[in-house]
């Protein structure tokens, strides 16, 4: 059976519950070592595993031992031996031996690895001195060890190096302890780290460093050697790094190198950190090979396409035409630079940017399109064609090269909104159709599908490294048995000796199980500790001490210390700005009453805990501390925010908060070295793109700002260096790639900003990826799995819940003692007084009828029989709800209920609905703002809204009839249906009332449809059962936020308000207006124009200060929170350019801890729970309808195409079906692409006619190619799908020479179809991750038609909602909630977190940003402004759920990406490997008797395809399958059959459905079976034969020992079978016969695999031998059990 991948969920699931030993943890006790040098110990584990030898130590006294010119000589003498070996094997070619047999080096002591546990610590004075080499293989490689300190291993070359120094010359020996030393690395590391620093700012230093680096590799060149040999210098790689180093720093004395010297350098510190170098990083790159090509591939041909659609559309502006120059065609340029209109220069004009339409605040005039969907120009304006594309041209689909940027840009998600705004503006609103393609499948889609890959790498080298981790604990295991068995045998002695000298001793039995000592502390500390730390001065105070420690350690007091740390949180985050004094004060008040309680809590716990105890314990040091920062708070006066860190109190209590902390905090740990590694990533591409680009930034700096100021975003100095890398790690590249490009040039800014944006987020997925896999382990997950440890606030919390029964029920018991009534009333006699109503009590409490009626009702209860209508407990608590359904009224009653249930089962009747509720949700999309204009269209909606709403409502009366207040109450579906309906209800009647507040509760119908879809219920339902887990995260989420968001009301409350002139659009410079006051002195002096506003989001109170994360942590709107943070002064002053540019600090640490490590909780959350449903309940995003389908589309195999008889359709059948054909279309196809990509908006018309010649050519040869197929292959060419898809391509390629026009103006030109075929000739891996993602359509759809759902519920709400609100930022003229389209369109873009900054902006406003009493033609509706409250809800609630689904997108893809890896990779059995088989079968068995003879299995197997074939030599394997045999020798078919799936599958739960099929297509390829009772197996059969040649041969000794010629025959008889034939058969020995038709293998060697898997059977019974060719004498005919045994 083929090995199967790993899923996802089964790493997943590993990882979470491995618990393995680390390295360092292995540890044998000192005094057992010297018994791994005992010869008994090493034969007794060489027999359980024959590599646990090669784990110990050599035998001797002396492990380690120095090496001297005596050993160098054994050396080298042992070298030279092993090399005449070598070569007298190279001399009789006996290099054809085995790789497993060939010597190899111990993987325990590889150089750079930790001295195993079995060795002793080295002696003091054997560290750092040449030692003879442990590894035995290096006996013969003339090469010695040196062992550091911490017992790491070294190896160097025993060779002199450079030829002169030995390796006991004094020099070598010093190279080798300076080189090995720590602090040697450590110099090094520093020295790498100041050169950074002093490298851009100080130039002479460089000198000084190259000295030290120079210094650094003389060092390892004289202890190591340079070049010859192993180990020496030049061998390892890195220290390449070392001559590029040193060959830089010449060649800079001639050429500036200043960048790549940089980064060389800097690359020097990688093999200098602890952990892997980079090897991880280097593994995920080899596995996103496969899906990097796919992504080029798809980005190829969305350029393609996007070139086709948009070429020259972005440069359509609104120009201002003088009336004079009005012509009828205004793109015909050369009519107006014609020499008859030269007083109208066109080209001059339209260049002119003052003739271009600009809004307020862009750098770009305004778009516009000529269709009509596209954006308008306003009055006086003309959408012409310019010459300009937006930003500095950059932005357009005109050239290749330019549409792979923008493409790219949609793949990242980068500022793509717009990208979008502008291709909408100018080619219309169809043009969504390519995004929606563009984004959903090119950015969601292969973005998880290299998100798969990574997960793939990372899981593959977890799993190694636990499988590594585990196979070490298990040696280690297996040794400390055997040496405890080996000491338990030393200790047996000892007590004999010692009970014959009757002595006395310690036990050694008391030592067997090896403990860790703790680590001795400094002379006199426990004297000290015991003095001053331990307070059991005198009685009294004791007995205080047990008193103060029965109340603080008391459960109720932790509760409240909960409370208290609650409340105070609540306090902190109610400071706001501004702050009356009164409030402002009772804040203090508050604050010094948690302080004092606090403090009070630490002390007493002090004492009740002593010193000693309380500081063991790291939370009473973490409330200690923050006690102490507390109360230093309140003694400086200019000192505060110290007192937030209260919140972190509240994780000694919450197991989840806890976690978070945890996960942090193991995380940073865990994968330090990756983390490094992307610190030193950042470092260097600071600096490096500090070198390249700095002094274009301040040379050219005005091609960027018109006041020729450095933008915020710039690399003139390392930190705005940083924080620009910073930026582009965080996918915000394209704009500061844009100023670079305007800047420092094209190729070198898109070459750098790509390479860090790569690499940087390869590291980011590989830095997520481990801390998903390494936090929730078995450790952290133990925090917050069940059946835990119950802390003192659950206990309390049990405590109070009981108090709370027990009042509960002592109040009824009194109540009812006072009325009078037994408390057991109704549990007793409640069966008999009711007599048969009373046993009937089920539909509606009800009596069901009996007899025939009743049996009606049985037979079918999906259609006649409804389910209880009321629970039990109502029908006890209130008998009138019992009736007799046998008669009278009570069996009418009955009656309609069944009806009515009749009804709601009906599949017509579910179909009238799902056509109401889709009706219903279109009329909602009418409703628009132009709706007053239409008075038919409003009374029609009106009515049809009424008509709606009624038949909802006798929808849920019907299903209450049907399936009874029990049954629809208890489902979630009943459920959402009775809240829309009431929502209709409750609409309507206010509508009739005449009131509009409660109108928009009739949006919430479209939600009818997820309990319509099968796929999105299921969806639903996996959401449904993981919410508690979202909200928990949730919470804790915001927990951790609460803490950046109360230090950003301390920081930054009232500093965001600026003088504003609104008249010129931009704010007062400090030197006019320096605070509040000089503003408020402009106001009063009647400056109408000048006001003193606020940024819309900002920190002037938690819940301000949550939104503004949000937009910091979404990466929307946070550069302008960032902007006002870095200009902020003091509160109530005017800001001043980047006055606190370190403010910047504050966003990147909440960017690192608040989002990065929050998302990576969230994210593992939600995996860890859809892998425990997985578990539990199978699917969680595809019906079982959609798996199934998936499964049996994934594992269909294209049938084989016969050839055809013709010769000429033969020669070009295997013309077509050669992979060399393949090849070749896949070129001409490549060739085709590239034609396209030579495509430019302005290219010359004799560049446009031989580029239509060679399309031409092309769909001749595509046409030749179909043709040539379907004359190869006949009517099969039709049966595979990609020759059906490049059928119809050729249909538009021919359609498209006569109907070219009509295509691309109302389609699409039919030459982009053809790049789709790329795909299919790559190689296997892509195809690969295209059955991924083929499996994981289902789950996409299902998701997406959710995400649709919603995102048409939200659009109609915010139609309703704020369609009248004022256009500014992200609202404008085709962006605005006015109509259902242009509010879909808003929804589109906030799907992706994309510009919903844009859109909440507008709905904050208030006066006086907006106009309350605005007028709003043909609307009785006044105002353009908006309900910032409910805007905050409404967009905030909508971006969590899209991100959400858009998250579990992700998930589902990379779970389904795992699954189909795991199928498709494991070959499956389906119905064409059926039909294989048979056709196979029939060539054995031609005359259909369903047997074939056991001599001609093996040939069977062998001539079978894959995955049944078992091929040659297959007589061992088919032997151990235990096949039943036939009389005869026969086997059967479905026997066969069965057991090569089994082979397949194992025993997988699929097996059993499995053998179904099989029989089911035998009975219909044999419908009367032919069977016989098995007389043997396979097995059986061959221990038989092996027992008769045993028996035979040894009756032939007996008979040759008898007549005298064993000495003549010997040789013969050792060859079996042979020697009974030259036997004479007078002596009555007859041939054996075999029916296998292999060869037997030897006795021993024949029977050790066979005897495995029946081992148990055969040593428990004897094997009954029926041998068919026995030894017969004719005096007597004896039986078999007459020979000798």
């Amino acid at each position: 059976m083929p090995p199967q991948k790993l899923s996802l969920l089964d790493v997943w699931r590993r990882n979470r519950t491995t618990r393995w030993k680390k390295p360092k943890e292995l540890k044998i006790c000192t005094r057992q070592l010297p018994l791994l040098r005992d010869p008994e110990v090493a034969a007794s584990l060489a027999r359980q595993n024959v590599k646990l030898v090669g784990l110990l130590p050599p035998s001797g006294t002396d492990v380690f031992r120095r090496l001297t010119p005596e050993s160098l000589a054994e050396i080298q003498r042992h070298a030279a031996k092993g090399k005449g070996e070598q070569n007298e094997r190279e001399r009789k070619k006996e290099e054809e031996e085995k790789e497993e047999e060939r010597p190899k080096p111990s993987c325990h002591l590889e150089a750079g690895k930790v001295l195993p546990f079995v060795y002793e610590d080295p002696p003091p004075e054997m560290l750092n001195v040449p030692l003879e080499d442990l590894d035995p293989f290096y006996k013969t490689q003339k090469t010695f060890n040196v062992i550091t300190r911490g017992n790491t291993i070294f190896r160097f070359n025993a060779e002199p190096a450079c030829y002169i120094l030995s390796p006991f010359s004094i020099v070598r020996r010093g190279a080798i302890k300076l080189l090995l030393h720590s602090f040697f690395r450590k110099f090094i590391i520093i020295a790498i780290l100041l050169n950074s620093v002093f490298m851009p700012v100080i130039h002479q230093a460089d000198y000084v460093f190259t000295a030290i680096y120079a210094f650094e590799a003389l060092v390892k060149v004289l202890a190591r050697g340079f070049c010859i040999g192993p180990f020496t210098f030049l061998r390892d790689p890195w220290n390449w790094l070392d001559v590029l180093v040193l060959v830089f720093a010449v060649l800079s004395e001639f050429i500036s190198l200043g960048a790549p010297l940089f980064m060389v350098r800097m690359m020097k510190i990688i093999p200098l950190c602890p952990g892997p170098r980079a090897t991880a990083l280097i593994q995920s790159v080899r596995k996103l090979a496969s899906t990097v090509i796919l992504t080029v591939l798809g980005l190829c041909f969305l350029a393609i396409l996007g070139m086709q659609l948009f070429m020259g559309t972005l440069r359509q502006r609104c120009v201002h035409l003088p009336a004079s120059s009005i012509v009828l065609d205004f793109n015909d340029t050369a009519a107006f630079d014609s020499p008859g209109n030269s007083s109208f220069n066109y080209s001059e004009y339209i260049r002119d940017l003052e003739n271009h339409y600009f809004l307020p605040g862009q750098l770009d005039s305004l778009l516009c399109g000529n269709s009509s969907d596209a954006g308008r120009c306003p009055e006086g304006y003309t959408c012409l064609r310019t010459p300009f594309n937006p930003n500095y041209g950059y932005t357009s689909y005109d050239t290749f090269g330019w549409a792979f940027l923008s493409v790219f840009r949609l793949m990242t998600r980068d500022f793509w909104e717009n990208l979008f705004q502008l291709t909408v503006r100018s080619s219309g609103v169809s043009s969504v159709i390519f995004y929606a393609v563009a984004l959903f499948l090119g950015s969601l889609c292969l973005v998880g599908l290299i998100l798969a890959a990574v997960v793939a790498a990372y899981a593959e080298q977890n799993e190694a490294a636990v499988a590594e981790a585990k196979q070490k604990e298990r040696e280690h295991r297996k040794i400390l048995q055997e040496l405890k068995k080996r000491e338990a045998k030393c200790v047996e002695r000892q007590k004999k000796k010692e009970e014959e000298s009757n002595g006395s001793g310690p036990s050694a039995l008391d030592q067997d199980k090896p403990e860790d000592l703790p680590r001795p502390c400094l002379q006199g500390w426990y004297k000290f500790a015991s003095v001053f730390l331990k307070w059991n001065c005198c009685p009294q105070w004791v007995t205080f001490k047990k008193w103060v420690h029965f109340v603080v350690m008391d459960p109720f007091v932790d509760l409240g210390i909960t409370i208290v740390i609650i409340v105070n949180t609540i306090f902190m985050a109610m400071e706001h700005y501004p702050m009356t004094a009164e409030f402002e004060q009772m804040l203090s008040i508050g604050n010094l009453v948690f302080v004092g309680i606090l403090t009070a809590v630490v002390v007493l716990r002090i004492i009740a805990m002593d010193p000693y105890y309380y500081f063991q314990d790291g939370w009473n040091i973490f409330d200690s501390i923050v006690v102490l920062l507390s109360l230093l708070e309140l003694m400086l006066a200019d000192f505060e925010g110290l007192s937030v860190l209260r919140i972190f109190m509240l994780a000694r209590f919450w197991p989840l908060f806890n976690m978070l902390l945890k996960i942090i905090r193991n995380a940073v740990v865990a994968v330090r070295h990756l983390t490094l590694l992307l610190v030193l990533v950042v470092f260097v591409s600071s600096m490096v793109v500090m070198q390249l680009f700095s002094g274009s930034y301040r040379d050219r700096v005005c091609h960027i700002a018109q006041d020729c100021e450095l933008p915020r975003w710039h690399a003139a100095d390392f930190f705005h260096s940083f924080m620009l890398v910073f930026r582009i790690l965080c996918g915000e590249w394209i704009e500061t790639l844009w100023d670079c490009m305007e800047v420092a040039g094209q190729p070198l800014c898109i070459t750098v900003f790509i390479t860090i944006l790569f690499i940087g987020n390869l590291l980011l997925l590989n830095l997520l990826i481990a801390l998903l896999l390494t936090s929730f382990t078995g450790d952290n997950m133990a925090a917050i799995d069940k059946g835990g440890e119950i802390n003192n606030l659950q206990i309390a919390i049990g405590r109070i819940t009981r108090g709370i029964v027990w009042v509960k029920g002592h109040i009824v018991r009194v109540i009812r003692g006072v009325l009078g009534e037994n408390s057991n009333t109704y549990e007793i006699h409640d069966g008999k007084k009711q007599g048969v109503v009373a046993d009937s009590c089920c539909s509606t409490a009800d009596c069901k009828p009996r007899g025939d009626e009743q049996a009606g009702v049985e037979g079918d209860p999906k259609q006649r029989d409804p389910p209880d209508c009321f629970i039990e407990a109502c029908s006890k608590r209130c008998p009138c709800l019992r009736v007799d359904i046998t008669q009278g009224s009570g069996k009418m009653w009955w009656n309609i209920r069944r009806s009515c249930y009749a009804i709601v089962n009906h599949m017509s009747f579910e179909a009238f609905i799902f056509v109401v509720v889709l009706l219903s949700s279109i009329a909602l999309a009418f409703e628009d703002i132009n709706l007053e204009h239409r008075r038919v269209m409003k009374i029609f909606l009106e009515y049809a809204d009424q008509v709606f709403a009624y038949v909802f409502i006798v929808e849920m009366l019907l299903k209450w009839m049907g399936y009874g207040l029990k049954t629809y109450f208890t489902d979630p579906w009943c459920w959402l249906e009775f809240l829309i309906v009431n929502g209709s209800v409750i609409s309507l009647s206010v509508h009739m009332l005449g009131y509009t507040g409660l109108g928009t509760l009739r949006a919430l119908r479209p939600l009818r449809l997820l309990s319509i879809f099968e796929g999105t219920k299921v969806v639903l339902t996996t959401l449904w059962r993981a919410t508690p887990s979202i909200f928990s995260v949730l919470l804790v989420v915001l927990a951790f936020w609460l803490f950046f968001d109360i230090c950003g009301v301390f920081m930054f409350a009232g500093k965001y308000y600026y003088c504003f002139n609104t008249t010129a659009e931009e704010r007062f410079h400090i030197d006019e207006v320096n605070n509040k006051s000089d503003c408020m002195e402009l106001i009063m002096m009647n400056y109408t124009e000048v006001r003193w506003v606020n940024v819309k989001v900002n920190f002037d109170s938690m819940a301000n200060g949550y939104l503004a994360l949000l937009q910091v942590a979404t990466f929307k709107g946070w550069l302008d929170v960032m902007y006002a943070a870095v200009d902020a002064r003091m509160v109530e002053d005017q800001p001043l350019y980047e006055d606190n540019v370190y403010m910047y600090l504050y966003f990147v640490i909440f960017i690192i801890f608040g989002s990065f490590f929050s998302f990576s909780l969230f994210i593992g959350v939600l995996i860890d729970n859809y892998s425990q449903q997985k578990a539990k309940f199978g699917n969680i995003f595809m019906t079982e309808g959609q798996r199934i389908c998936m499964q049996k589309e994934i594992s269909k195999k294209q049938k084989s195409i016969p050839r055809p008889s013709n010769r000429v359709q033969g020669f070009a059948f295997n013309l077509v079906t050669k992979p060399a054909f393949d090849i070749f279309i896949m070129v001409m196809t490549c060739l085709y692409a590239l034609s396209l990509m030579l495509e430019r908006d302005d290219q010359s018309i004799e560049a446009e006619e031989i580029l239509h010649f060679i399309h031409l050519g092309f769909i001749a040869f595509f046409t030749l190619e179909c043709l040539l197929k379907i004359f190869a292959l006949r009517k099969h060419y039709f049966t595979i799908g990609w020759n059906v898809f490049e059928f119809i391509v050729v249909l538009f390629f021919i359609v498209g020479l006569f109907l070219a026009d009509f295509l691309e103006r109302y389609f699409v030109s039919p030459s982009f179809f053809r790049v789709l075929p790329l795909v299919r000739y790559a190689r296997g891996g892509i195809r690969n991750l295209l059955s991924s993602l083929r499996m994981s359509l289902p789950a996409l759809f299902n998701l997406g038609l959710l995400l649709f759902i919603i995102m048409f519920v939200y659009s109609v709400f915010g139609m309703w909602n704020f369609a009248y609100v004022g256009k500014m930022a992200g609202i404008d003229d085709m962006f605005n909630f006015e109509t259902f389209g242009s509010s879909m369109l808003c929804m589109f873009q906030i799907t992706t977190l994309a510009g919903w900054d844009g859109i909440l902006l507008p709905l904050l406003n208030t006066p006086p940003d907006c106009d309350p009493d605005a007028f709003n033609p043909g609307s009785d509706v006044m105002g353009n402004c908006a309900n910032p409250p409910l805007g905050i809800t409404f967009t905030c609630s909508y971006i969590i759920i899209s991100m959400l689904i858009v998250v579990n997108m992700f998930i589902a893809i990379i779970l389904e990406s795992f699954s189909v890896a795991a199928t498709v990779s494991t070959e499956h059995l389906c119905e064409e490997d059926m039909e294989m088989f048979y056709e196979t079968w029939e060539r054995f068995d031609p005359e259909a008797s369903q047997y074939v003879d056991y001599s001609q299995l093996s040939d069977l197997c062998d001539s079978l395809q894959a995955p049944l074939r078992i091929p040659k030599p297959n007589t061992a394997k088919l032997i151990a399958m235990d096949l039943p045999i036939a009389p005869g020798d026969k086997v059967h078919c479905l026997d066969i059959l069965v057991a090569l799936a089994s082979e397949v599958f194992g025993d997988s739960g699929e097996m059993d459905a499995l053998k179904e099929s099989m029989e089911e297509s035998f009975r219909v390829k044999y419908p009367s079976k032919v069977s016989h009772e098995p007389v043997t197996t396979t097995l059986k059969h061959k221990q038989e034969e092996v027992a008769a040649g045993v028996i035979q041969n040894a009756y032939r000794k007996h008979l040759l020992k008898q007549s005298g010629k064993q000495n003549k025959t010997e040789g013969a008889l050792e060859k079996g079978g042979q020697a009974a034939e030259e036997y004479p058969a007078s002596n009555g020995v007859q041939p054996l016969g075999v029916s296998i038709a292999d060869q037997p293998l030897p006795d021993t060697m024949e029977m050790q695999p066979l005897m495995s898997p029946v081992e148990d059977e055969l040593h428990a019974a004897p094997v009954e031998v029926v041998l068919h060719s026995a030894p017969s004498s004719a005096s007597d005919p004896s039986t078999p059990g007459d020979l000798p045994k």
